[in-house]
C-alpha cells in the first residue's frame, strides 16, 4: 500500500477509538520525534512513559497491518498500539511531528534505550537487584500505590513533589520498608515495569518518599496509564482520565493580522504538569493535555501566533474544531484570504564563454526568495502586508519547474559557491542557442556587465524573416531566410543540416562571430510545417489558407519579422452599408443586442464568406442562440440584397431544445421561416425543407431521418451543444458528418468536456482533415499534451484560435451580478454511514478482486460501477439503496440540510432551483414540498410540455423548481431565480456549470448563490477532488496557462473514486 492510501478513518478502525484517541494525543504534545514513510511502513520514534520507542506499522494491506512497537500492549495482545498508530499519524501529518527530539526532552528523563521484544525486567541492571521479587506461584500478591500530600495537585508549575510508594499485599496497605524484600510475591506486569524504571532508569532508592519534578510525574502518570489513579493523602482516589483534555479556546484576530489565542474555561485547571504528555488536575481528576507543547503557554495567559505561522495555525484548529474541539471564533474564519499569484522569476548570469554562474530567485508581490537546493523550505503562505488578513500562496510546483529547467540546461549546483555553474564553451552555446533565449521570453534576466559585453562582442543570434508572396485563390504562399547583422545569409539546407547534427551554432569567418540559431523556435517551426503540410518549391512553401493565422501566430510568438507582399486577407464583402440597414430594420427588441454580440454575428459572417467553419464558444449564459439567430437573419439580407437565393439552415439540438429554438427565432427574429422536425408525424415536413429558412431536428431524430437530410442541400449546419458528437464512432457523429451544407458552425460553452480528442471530433465535423487524421492526433497532441507538454498545448491553441470564439462574463458582462459558489458539507446519519459502509467494502473487494486481471470483463467493472452508484445513491437518501422496506429514523441528513436552506431560502424571499441526477431523489424532495404545502415546478426527462413548464415558473412566484440535470441542465432560461442548488456532485464541473448558468445569465438582475451539497468522508469528497482537477485541465485549452488537457473518466479514475486515491 502507498501513503496516498493511508487516512486517519482507516487508522482508527484497524487500531480501535481508544488507541487512536491516545495516538493523538501524542501527536498534538509532540511525543512523536520522527515520522517517515518507506515500503509500505510508517517508521519512527516516539516518547512515551519516559522511554523512546521504535515504533512503526506495516501495511500488507488493509486488512493485514503489523505492528512494529516493542511495548507491552503489543507484546502481549498483539493489537495496534498507541505509539506505533502516533507514528503513522505523524506520516500523514509531518508538520506535527517534533523536529529536534533532544529539545523535547523531559528534564529529568534520559532518553531510554529501546527494550527490543525482551520484557525489561529481565534485561541486566546496574542496581543489585529488583526490589520485590516476582513468582507466578506466589501466595501472596503485591501492588504498589501512589500518595501525594493534600495540597500537591492544586499547583502550577511545580518545581518538585513528594510522592509516597506504598504496597498493597493481599490488598492490605503496608509501607514499602515493611516489606519482607527476601520472599516472593505475585506481581503484575505493569507494577514490575513501574518499580524497574523508578529503580533504573530514576534512580530512585527504596524508601518511603521521593522528590520528582513536573516532568517525571507526567511520566508516571502516563505509565499508570487510563483507568488507574493515585492517593490524594489517604482519603480521596484521584483518577487519571483517559480522555484527552483540549482547552476551550478562543480565536481572535489582532489589527497586525497576528491571531490570538486565549483560554476560554469557565473551571479553569486547579494544576499543570508539564511533560509528555502534560497533564492537568480537573474537577477531581488527571487529564491528559492535548495541544502542542508550544501552546502549553496558552493555559497560562494569551498566546500570539505569528503572522508566517497563521495559515499553519488555522488549519491545525479548523481539523480539531471539526473533529469537535471547542473552539470559539471571536473573528470570521472566511475573511482569511489565500490569494494565487503568479510569480516572477529573475536569472542572474555572471561569467564568460568559458564558464558560466547562475543565481536563480522568484518574486511574489515585494517578496523575494532564492531558488535553490541549499535553500531551506520557505513560507508556503506569504502574509500580504498592506491586508492583515490576504496570504499569498506560493506555487512550489513552477518554483521547481524552474529549477529544473535551469538544470536541464546544463547548470550544476555548486553549494561551497552558492550558484548554478555551467562550464564549457560547447555547453555554454548550446544553452545560449536555446533555453537561454526561451528564458529571456518568460522570466527576467540580468547579465553581469562583463558577460554582457562578452556576448555582444563575439555572439550574434540568427532572427529568421519571413516573407508572405501572396494568399489568394485558398493558399497561403510564404518563403523564410535567415540573415545576420553582417549581411550574410544562411540557407535553409544550412539551418536544417545544423538542427540536424545537433549543433546550433557555427562560426563564421568575415567578423568571427558566432551564429546561433533559435533551436526551440525552429523545432516549433518544423512540427508547424507537418501540421499545415505544405508544398515546397524553390524555397517557398505553400499552405492551405485555412492554416494561415496559425503560422502567423507562430511567427509572432516567436518573434520574427513578417513581411506581407501582395494581397493581404480578405475582409467581408458586405457593406458597412448593408450591414447598417440590416440594423436598423430589425424588430426594437433585437436592436438592444449588445456590442460583443454584434461582434459574434461578424465574426460568423467573416467565417461564412472565407469557407471557413468555428466554434462559438462564449460562456453559459452570454447570449449564443441569439447570436446565431441575428446572423441567420444578416446572411438572409445579404443573399436578398445579391438576388442570391439561400438554402436553408439545419439547426440540431438537443431533444428538449427543439422548441426552444423554434420559440427563440420566433421572438428575435420574427421574418425566419421556421420549421420543426418533431414528433410521430414528421413525415410530412420533410418535403416542406426547401421552403423554410431555419429547419430545427434533434440529434436522436436525425440518425433516423438521415436518408431525407441527405438528399438535402443546406447552406449552414448548427450543432447546438456539440458534446453530443464528440465520440467520433457515435451515431450521432456519423450522422451530422454525412449531411451536406455549404457551411459548418457548433455553438456549446463546453468544447472541452473531457479530451482533448473531442476537440478533433468537432473540428472533424467543421472542417474535415484540418487537424490530420484521428491517430495522428492523439500521437502529436493528445498523448503529448497528458504528459504535461506545453509546447504541444500552445501549438494546438494557436491551432484552432481562428475558427473559436470565446467571451467569459467577467469580460463582456462585468454588469452581470456575481455568483457566489458555496460548498456546504455534512455528517452522513447513524443509518446512513452503516449501509454506506456495507456497499463500500463490497464495492472495495470487488475493486481488489479484479485489481490483478489485465482485462477485467464487463460484467465485474459493471459490479464496481454499481456499487459506485449505490454508495452516491446513500449519500443523497439511504431510501434510493435499499429495497426492502424498513423504518428509517434519519434515512437523509442531506435531507435535513436541505430543508434548512428552504427555510432561509423562503425567509429571504428568494427562489432556488434544485437539480439531481437522480429522478428518485427529485421524486423525495417533492414529497417533502407536498407535505410542507410548498408550491414548486418539476422537469425531469419524461416532461412533455417543457416550455409550459418553464413559463410558469418564470411567470409566478413559485419558489422551488425540482429539475434533473441531463433533462434541464442546457438550454432553459431561469433568471426567475436567484439560488442553485445541486443536490449531489456530478464528476464533470463544465455539467453543473451549464446547470448554474440556467439562473446565472443575462437577465439576472441579483447576486446567485449557488450551493453544493456534499456528505463528509464519501465518494462525494472524492467526486469534489475530480471536478477540481478536470477544471484545471478544461481551463489549461479555453483559457491562456495551464500544463494539461483533460482525458475521459478512465478506470483508473473510477477506481480512485472507491479507493480515495485522487491526487
Amino acid at each position: 500500500m502507498g501513503l496516498e492510501s493511508i487516512n486517519e478513518k482507516l487508522l482508527a478502525r484497524s487500531a480501535g477509538w481508544e488507541a487512536m484517541k491516545r495516538a493523538r494525543q501524542y501527536l498534538a504534545s509532540g511525543a512523536v520525534l520522527e515520522a517517515t514513510w518507506r515500503d509500505s511502513k510508517a517508521l519512527g520514534k516516539i516518547q512515551a512513559g519516559g522511554q523512546v520507542y521504535q515504533a512503526g506499522l506495516h501495511f500488507e494491506s488493509e486488512l493485514d497491518i503489523d505492528n512494529q512497537c516493542p511495548c507491552r500492549d503489543s507484546r502481549q495482545s498483539g493489537l495496534l498500539c498507541a505509539h506505533s498508530v502516533a507514528v503513522a499519524l505523524g506520516t500523514l501529518f509531518p508538520d506535527e511531528v517534533s523536529s529536534s527530539p533532544k529539545n523535547r526532552q523531559p528534564k529529568g528523563e534520559p532518553e531510554a534505550e529501546s527494550a527490543g521484544n525482551v520484557p525489561r525486567v529481565t534485561q541486566e541492571t546496574k542496581s543489585p537487584g529488583p526490589w520485590f521479587r516476582h513468582d507466578d506461584q506466589a501466595k501472596n500478591s503485591l501492588s504498589i500505590r501512589f500518595l501525594l500530600s493534600p495540597n500537591s495537585l492544586a499547583q502550577w508549575l511545580p518545581a518538585e513533589l513528594s510522592l509516597m510508594l506504598e504496597v498493597l499485599r493481599d490488598g492490605e496497605a503496608f509501607p514499602i520498608m515493611a516489606m519482607d524484600r527476601n520472599k516472593a510475591y505475585r506481581i503484575s506486569e505493569r507494577d514490575q515495569e513501574l518499580m524497574l524504571w523508578l529503580q533504573q532508569d530514576q534512580q530512585c532508592v527504596l524508601g518511603p518518599v521521593w522528590r520528582v519534578n513536573s516532568s517525571t510525574f507526567s511520566t508516571l502518570l502516563e505509565k499508570l496509564g487510563s483507568g488507574s489513579c493515585v492517593m490524594l493523602g489517604r482519603k480521596q482516589t484521584i483518577p487519571i482520565d483517559e480522555e484527552v483534555w483540549f482547552p476551550p479556546m478562543e480565536v481572535g484576530l489582532k489589527s497586525s493580522g497576528e491571531l490570538r489565542l486565549s483560554l476560554a474555561c469557565v473551571r479553569p485547571p486547579q494544576g499543570f504538569f508539564p511533560g509528555q504528555p502534560s497533564y492537568v488536575f480537573l474537577g477531581d481528576c488527571l487529564k491528559p493535555v492535548g495541544i502542542p507543547g508550544d501552546w502549553l503557554s496558552l493555559l497560562q495567559q494569551p498566546l500570539d501566533i505569528k503572522r508566517e505561522e497563521v495559515p499553519a495555525t488555522l488549519h491545525r484548529l479548523e481539523r480539531w474544531a471539526g473533529s469537535g474541539f471547542p473552539i470559539r471564533w471571536l473573528c470570521e474564519v472566511n475573511c482569511f484570504e489565500m490569494v494565487d499569484q503568479k510569480p516572477v522569476f529573475y536569472l542572474h548570469l555572471e561569467g564568460g564563454l568559458a564558464r558560466m554562474d547562475a543565481r536563480l530567485k522568484v518574486r511574489y508581490a515585494s517578496h523575494s526568495y532564492e531558488i535553490s537546493p541549499s535553500q531551506p523550505a520557505a513560507l508556503a503562505c506569504i502574509p500580504d502586508a498592506d491586508s492583515p488578513t490576504r496570504y499569498i500562496l506560493r506555487n512550489p510546483s513552477l518554483e521547481h519547474e524552474a529549477w529544473g529547467n535551469l538544470v536541464r540546461s546544463g547548470f550544476h549546483w555548486s553549494p561551497s559557491d552558492g550558484f548554478a555553474r555551467l562550464q564549457g564553451q560547447e555547453s555554454i552555446l548550446q544553452f545560449l542557442s536555446g533555453p537561454y533565449l526561451w528564458m529571456q521570453k518568460e522570466w527576467q534576466v540580468r547579465l553581469e556587465e562583463r558577460l554582457s559585453f562578452s556576448l555582444e562582442k563575439n555572439i550574434e543570434t540568427i532572427e529568421p524573416s519571413v516573407r508572405v508572396s501572396g494568399s489568394a485563390g485558398g493558399w497561403f504562399d510564404f518563403s523564410v531566410s535567415y540573415p545576420t547583422t553582417s549581411g550574410e545569409m544562411l540557407s535553409q539546407d544550412e539551418v536544417w543540416s545544423l538542427l540536424r547534427s545537433g549543433r546550433t551554432y557555427q562560426k563564421r569567418s568575415k567578423d568571427g562571430k558566432v551564429l546561433l540559431l533559435d533551436t526551440q523556435a525552429m523545432e516549433e517551426f518544423q512540427e508547424v510545417l507537418v501540421d499545415a503540410q505544405p508544398q515546397q518549391t524553390r524555397g517557398t512553401f505553400r499552405v492551405a489558407q485555412a492554416h494561415a493565422s496559425f503560422l502567423e501566430k507562430t511567427f509572432e510568438e516567436n518573434q520574427w519579422s513578417v513581411i506581407h507582399e501582395g494581397s493581404g486577407a480578405e475582409g467581408l464583402t458586405s457593406s458597412i452599408d448593408l450591414f447598417q440597414s440590416f440594423k436598423a430594420s430589425l424588430p426594437e427588441q433585437t436592436k438592444k443586442i449588445r456590442d460583443y454580440q454584434w461582434q459574434g454575428v461578424l465574426w460568423m459572417q467573416s467565417l461564412f464568406e472565407k469557407g471557413y467553419g468555428g466554434i462559438l464558444a462564449d460562456d453559459m449564459g452570454l447570449g449564443k442562440t441569439l447570436q446565431v439567430i441575428t446572423w441567420m437573419g444578416l446572411n438572409r439580407e445579404i443573399a436578398r440584397s445579391k438576388n442570391e437565393e439561400a438554402l436553408p439552415c439545419l439547426v440540431i439540438c438537443p431533444t428538449s431544445l427543439v422548441f426552444n429554438w423554434v420559440a427563440e427565432c420566433l421572438k428575435w427574429m420574427p421574418g425566419l421561416k421556421v420549421l420543426a422536425v418533431e414528433g410521430s408525424g414528421r413525415e410530412g415536413t420533410f418535403a416542406q425543407l426547401r421552403q423554410h429558412d431555419v429547419i430545427v431536428t434533434s440529434y436522436a431524430l436525425i440518425r433516423r431521418d438521415l436518408p431525407h437530410y441527405q438528399s438535402q442541400h443546406f447552406q449552414t449546419i448548427f450543432l447546438d451543444e456539440a458534446q453530443h458528437i464528440k465520440n467520433r464512432n457515435t451515431q450521432n457523429a456519423q450522422a451530422v458528418k454525412a449531411v451536406r451544407a455549404d457551411h459548418r458552425l457548433v455553438i456549446t460553452g463546453t468544447p472541452l468536456e473531457n479530451s482533448v480528442l473531442d476537440l478533433w471530433s468537432i473540428f472533424d465535423f467543421l472542417m474535415p482533415g484540418y487537424l490530420g487524421a484521428a491517430k495522428d492526433f492523439k500521437e502529436r497532441y493528445e498523448q503529448p499534451i497528458l504528459k504535461g507538454g506545453t509546447a504541444s498545448l500552445q501549438r494546438l491553441r494557436r491551432r484552432v484560435a481562428p475558427f473559436l470564439l470565446r467571451r467569459t462574463k467577467e469580460v463582456v458582462r462585468p454588469e452581470i451580478p456575481e455568483r457566489l459558489d458555496h460548498v456546504l458539507y455534512c455528517e452522513l446519519s447513524p443509518e446512513q454511514r452503516s449501509v454506506y459502509q456495507q456497499v463500500m467494502e463490497l464495492g472495495r473487494r470487488q475493486l481488489m478482486e479484479i485489481a490483478g486481471q489485465k482485462n477485467p470483463s464487463s460484467k465485474s467493472r459493471m459490479m464496481v460501477l454499481t456499487s459506485i452508484l449505490r454508495m452516491r445513491q446513500i449519500c443523497c437518501d439511504a431510501r434510493m439503496a435499499v429495497e426492502k422496506p424498513m423504518e428509517w429514523k434519519r434515512p437523509s441528513a442531506k435531507l435535513e440540510l436541505f430543508e434548512e436552506l428552504l427555510d432561509g431560502s423562503l425567509d429571504g424571499g428568494h427562489r432556488m432551483l434544485v437539480f439531481s441526477q437522480f429522478v428518485g431523489m427529485l421524486s423525495i424532495l417533492r414529497d417533502r414540498l407536498e407535505e410542507r404545502s410548498i408550491d414548486y415546478c418539476y422537469l425531469d426527462g419524461s416532461t412533455r410540455q417543457r416550455g409550459k413548464v418553464v413559463e410558469r415558473f418564470e411567470q409566478s412566484s413559485i419558489p422551488v423548481f425540482l429539475i434533473s440535470l441531463k433533462a434541464g441542465g442546457t438550454g432553459l432560461n431561469l433568471t426567475g431565480a436567484d439560488t442553485v442548488l445541486h443536490f449531489d456532485p456530478w464528476w464533470n464541473p463544465a455539467v453543473e456549470s451549464q446547470a448554474t448558468a440556467r439562473a446565472h445569465r443575462i437577465g439576472q438582475k441579483k447576486v446567485v448563490n449557488n450551493y453544493k451539497l456534499i456528505a463528509r468522508q464519501t465518494i462525494e469528497e472524492n467526486i469534489l477532488k475530480m471536478q477540481s482537477k478536470k477544471q484545471q485541465q478544461l481551463d489549461a485549452m479555453l483559457e491562456s496557462g495551464g500544463h494539461e488537457l483533460g482525458k475521459s473518466l478512465a478506470w483508473d479514475e473510477i477506481a480512485a473514486l472507491l479507493d480515495g486515491d485522487l491526487k
